[in-house]
């Protein structure tokens, strides 16, 4: 998920889970193009209902993820 929570297109937050619920949480003060921030944390707790297994070449019906976030556990430097 991409969060440009003001709308302004000179940051984001960008929010990512998988299947076996590994997560990637980052703020992008500009673009992807430069680093993220790596010490920046969502707070973002996850879950994961598979329906099916995540081992290759079976026969799978889907997956659900479930999210919330606390809110960010460091300050957000904005550009302008």
């Amino acid at each position: 998920m991409f969060v440009d929570a003001d709308g302004n297109r000179r940051g984001y937050v960008e929010l990512q889970v998988n299947p076996n619920n590994a997560t990637f949480d980052s703020w992008f003060a500009t673009t992807r193009a430069q680093p993220g921030d790596p010490s920046w944390d969502s707070g973002m707790e996850t879950a994961v209902k598979v329906r099916g297994t995540t081992e290759p070449g079976d026969t799978d019906q889907g997956w659900t993820p479930r999210s919330r976030s606390r809110g960010p556990r460091s300050r957000v430097a904005t550009t302008r």
